[in-house]
């Protein structure tokens, strides 16, 4: 075989092979998984990101051909939204797929734990167009909050109280939901709900067992998850403001004042007659017993915190700026211990 023969077969060789790579890489991931699964181009994202996001969640093979074939394709108008991807379709159907607007079948909404109300408002505006007023206002709306009590236990065996700023703060479940973009408040509050309930039903054993009413479980876990961060640490919060409880002392926590102005935590430092405004929520103003109602909505964590508190005689508590929790039985040892942080700078202070 001459010379230009055999360069020509190795050529054809190497053609063939990359031809065979390409066609394996664009092929399905699994021909035999025809489960529909949720996947969410978020908005803003770039074709890449896109592609890149594909691969992580094992929804195509190759994310470099991926993206060399939406560029010859002209398939780069990547649409914000959920879709449903089967992994047995191949890489070129699910590109195609996520191009046409047609096929989107949902808006991913992701509510954190630990956030009020009016952040997931927020979320609601951004995502559903919903008006952020429009979506608290439903929050206090009695005729649909009697509705849920219909429907759900939690609802019906919370206690509300008028002088909350939102009644509904508290029991909206945090939780990543899809819904159809023409999606309501009354909907979207609903899905949280029932999904908060759907908590409370699991839990119920334990809720029924404690001394605090229903209001005040979800109420004091709101102020745990503000708190601190582990579970453990959790219970250990929560014991510390369940002692102070039955010894008639204020909690003296630092979250409800913050919400009680209506500030978020961690802005700014408070100033002293911030401290001592007195209103439903301010626990360091010297008010005696829980907020009038929750702070944020609570994790599942805080939550079974509060009904399963750490044991001991413990009043105090501080934690440094990496989180971590500190107990204290007196005063004098509790100021100790922050004395200590500060001369090993682990006190937390706030950027001016």
């Amino acid at each position: 075989m001459s010379k230009k023969n055999i360069i020509l077969l190795v050529i054809l060789i190497l053609l063939g092979v990359s031809l065979l790579f390409v066609n394996i890489s664009m092929s399905p991931v699994d021909k035999s998984d025809n489960t529909l699964r949720n996947f969410e181009v978020v908005k803003g994202a770039t074709t890449n990101e896109v592609i890149d996001s594909l691969k992580k969640q094992k929804f195509i093979k190759n994310a470099e051909i991926a993206k060399l074939y939406a560029k010859i394709a002209h398939k780069t108008n990547m649409q914000a939204g959920v879709f449903q991807l089967k992994k047995s379709d191949n890489m070129i159907t699910i590109i195609k797929h996520l191009n046409d607007p047609a096929n989107i079948t949902g808006v991913s909404l992701t509510f954190i734990d630990g956030k009020r109300v009016t952040d997931y408002a927020k979320v609601v505006e951004e995502k559903l167009g919903i008006k952020q007023k429009d979506f608290l206002a439903k929050c206090n709306d009695k005729k649909f909050i009697a509705t849920l009590k219909e429907k759900y236990e939690l609802v019906k065996d919370y206690k509300f109280n008028n002088k909350a700023y939102y009644l509904l703060e508290g029991l909206l479940a945090p939780d990543t939901y899809v819904v159809s973009a023409d999606s309501s408040a009354e909907t979207v509050i609903e899905m949280m709900v029932k999904q908060a309930n759907s908590i409370y039903l699991q839990n119920k054993a334990d809720i029924k067992k404690s001394k605090l009413s229903v209001h005040d479980i979800y109420t004091l876990a709101s102020i745990v998850d503000l708190e601190a961060n582990s579970y453990e640490d959790r219970r250990a919060v929560a014991s510390v403001f369940i002692n102070r409880l039955n010894d008639d002392m204020p909690l003296g926590s630092d979250v409800t004042t913050y919400y009680g102005l209506k500030i978020n935590v961690g802005d700014r430092d408070l100033t002293t007659a911030e401290l001592a405004e007195e209103n439903g929520y301010n626990t360091r103003s010297g008010m005696l017993g829980l907020p009038v109602g929750p702070i944020c909505n609570p994790s599942i964590t805080s939550i079974r915190a509060v009904l399963n508190p750490k044991s001991g005689d413990n009043l105090y508590f501080v934690s440094d700026k990496n989180g971590k929790v500190y107990l204290a039985k007196t005063y004098e040892e509790h100021n100790k211990i922050i004395e200590d942080l500060k001369s090993k700078n682990l006190w937390f202070t706030y950027d001016n």
